[in-house]
């Protein structure tokens, strides 16, 4: 889609989109430090069915970062609409393996963290270690 042709022309916008993804991480991990507990509620509808949680990647803002992201540096010469459908297909796969693991993890972990201290001690970790990612960015 020509992302590489900008960042190559203009050099500074990777800085700005590396200061942005930065400030996004660390807003989230502030976050994460600072949740609450919820209380469980009546389940107000059917979970996705693995068909529509795959067609879901489609509207995940995540993929398509990743995917604007990817297209910059690891292009193969597809015309745009064939590379960004390649990489759209293949970071959609890798997000959905990742929704799927967390979301077992999620639940089985949700037996342990009935305690307010434990609680609050593992929402910190995940917040320090979202925070940690930020280094990433700039390596």
């Amino acid at each position: 889609m020509g992302l590489s042709t900008l960042l190559l022309t203009l050099p500074a916008l990777k800085l700005l989109f590396q200061i942005g993804s930065a400030l996004w991480i660390l807003w989230l991990a502030w976050q994460t430090a600072l949740a609450g507990r919820t209380e469980k509620t009546q389940d107000r509808g059917c979970p996705f069915t693995f068909r529509q949680a795959i067609l879901f990647q489609a509207v995940n803002p995540k993929v398509w970062a990743i995917t604007l992201a990817a297209s910059a540096g690891f292009g193969i010469g597809l015309a745009p609409h064939q590379e960004a459908l390649r990489l759209f297909v293949v970071f959609a796969g890798i997000n959905l393996g990742v929704c799927l693991f967390w979301t077992t993890f999620g639940h089985l972990l949700s037996n342990f963290l009935h305690s307010e201290n434990v609680w609050r001690a593992f929402m910190t970790l995940m917040a320090a270690l979202t925070a940690s990612t930020v280094i990433l960015i700039f390596a």
